[in-house]
């Protein structure tokens, strides 16, 4: 890999980006951290001619988004307007809501993803799905992740892998990564830990994931973005944005 294309989802530092301020001082440590890219999502409600502003400053671009169905459905044209501000030419449904991935529900959902892409693919921007292990649950027999990205053209309709909820929901990261090969221009890498018992989120090569494999599958899929979330502290306590700078240091020395 000539460049290697590492971003981090602003959503792992979401307390910290509040306003204008909170943003700003987080994307400097990000920055400091090794960072070229963000991801945004879960920033407070701050103007995108604002996050834009700030991104230039520090030297980093905007390498993918995540939007909520409820926005998708009422505003499309401002987050069109928002992603063209950006420069982002990748975003993706950060979560339908678990609520919403029932069988009686699932096929509205796919005519809506397919409509959106559709429409984001007009206006040159590539739209895609985000799972968690909710969309692990069968339907007849079928994995509902399984029937979302079959019933979906792929032209429309990319998906962004999230590793973490994939092992949680049972499934094989490397298994999913080949499965979407060509569809997928960004991954969600996440690790998976447990501590007494419990499930939590790790820092990147530092958790119980299969990392060489997985990015061996990503390399030969066509992945191009690297994405880091990191949804909650670790048990131990350590600063997240420290956790952050060992998942970017672990996939800057293993890419």
């Amino acid at each position: 890999m000539k460049t290697k294309k590492i971003g981090l989802c602003l959503y792992s530092v979401r307390d910290f980006c509040a306003d204008e301020a909170g943003l700003d001082g987080s994307l400097a440590r990000i920055k400091a951290a090794g960072y070229p890219a963000v991801q945004v999502s879960g920033v407070g409600p701050i103007p995108p001619r604002t996050i834009k502003r700030l991104l230039d400053m520090h030297g980093l671009v905007c390498c993918a988004c995540h939007e909520k169905p409820a926005e998708l459905r009422s505003n499309f044209a401002g987050i069109v307007e928002k992603l063209k501000t950006l420069d982002c030419t990748f975003t993706a449904l950060g979560s339908p809501g678990a609520e919403n991935m029932t069988a009686g529900k699932l096929p509205d959902l796919i005519r809506e993803l397919e409509d959106w892409g559709r429409r984001f693919a007009d206006a040159g921007i590539r739209f895609g799905y985000h799972n968690h292990s909710f969309e692990f649950e069968r339907f007849d027999g079928r994995l509902a992740l399984e029937l979302l990205l079959e019933k979906t053209d792929p032209r429309f309709v990319a998906a962004e892998i999230d590793t973490y909820w994939v092992q949680h929901g049972g499934g094989d990261p490397v298994d999913w990564v080949h499965r979407v090969k060509g569809r997928m221009p960004a991954i969600h890498c996440k690790d998976y830990a447990v501590t007494a018992n419990v499930p939590h989120f790790a820092e990147v090569g530092h958790g119980n994931l299969d990392w060489r494999r997985i990015l061996a599958a990503c390399r030969e899929t066509g992945v191009e973005w690297y994405i880091v979330e990191q949804d909650k502290p670790v048990p131990s306590g350590r600063d997240i944005f420290e956790s952050v700078r060992m998942s970017y240091e672990f996939l800057e020395t293993n890419l």
